[in-house]
């Protein structure tokens, strides 16, 4: 099969496979050392202006969209007050929080989609470009030491912020359980592969390599903040979207 430009876009999981993608308005740049690969630079956060330009340049290309990612996080890091557990679809038989109050898995994709409503609309005015193909990527599994959260959480300065709105001191506050913020994860991802599936496109899985045994992401891989990998694993999803999307290497 001949060669076919990937390009990359998205949210901030994407800066471990291609790198910053900082520019003052949207544009394609290339990826040193790899004439097959583009990403879409753009300023930070990505607002509507960027996500109006991948749809323009979706034509002829196919395109890796790594959309969010961070939600079970933004929601969900915090152990509330009133702790909560579900029960989840994808793992009916799983041991559940036994001092947790229960709430339904249909509670949470609702709050999810409050974040992931453009992620269709976006998918959908892709697919009617000319020649395009359009895939959304899995985003990194969340990392199982609370101790090195905890640590970590005096370095996001916007999660102070977040904490201190809410009356919270970040010395005190609890983290939400390792085994809930991996199903909360697991559900994200279920969610951004139903949205792809129904505009048409494909979704690229997280590759079992990056696990580690204990669960979540391998150490290897961790970034040096509380949710997003490396740049040793963004060379992995390189090649397993590649992979998954039978480019040529």
């Amino acid at each position: 099969m001949a060669s076919r430009r990937l390009l990359i876009a998205g949210h901030s999981h994407t800066v471990a496979l291609v790198g910053p993608g900082l520019a003052p308005v949207p544009e394609v740049h290339a990826v040193p050392g790899d004439p097959d690969i583009v990403h879409l630079a753009g300023p930070w956060p990505r607002d509507t202006s960027y996500f109006a330009h991948l749809i323009h340049e979706a034509a002829n290309v196919t395109s890796a969209v790594l959309f969010g990612g961070n939600e079970h996080n933004a929601y969900f890091l915090f152990q509330p007050v009133r702790r909560f557990d579900f029960v989840a679809s994808a793992g009916a038989d799983e041991e559940i929080d036994a001092y947790a109050e229960l709430v339904p898995e249909a509670m949470i994709r609702a709050k999810y989609a409050l974040t992931l409503s453009m992620l269709g609309f976006t998918l959908g005015k892709m697919r009617d470009r000319p020649g395009a193909r359009v895939a959304v990527v899995g985003t990194p599994p969340p990392k199982a030491d609370q101790d090195y959260l905890r640590e970590i959480l005096a370095t996001e300065p916007d999660l102070a912020a977040r904490a201190a709105a809410t009356g919270l001191d970040l010395r005190d506050v609890e983290i939400s359980s390792y085994p809930l913020r991996f199903k909360l994860w697991r559900l994200l991802q279920d969610c951004l592969r139903g949205i792809a599936e129904e505009a048409g496109c494909r979704f690229v899985h997280v590759p079992d390599v990056v696990y580690s045994t204990q669960g979540g992401l391998a150490r290897a891989y961790w970034a040096n903040d509380l949710s997003h990998a490396n740049d040793a694993y963004g060379e992995i999803m390189l090649g397993h979207i590649r992979r998954e999307l039978e480019l040529m290497a």
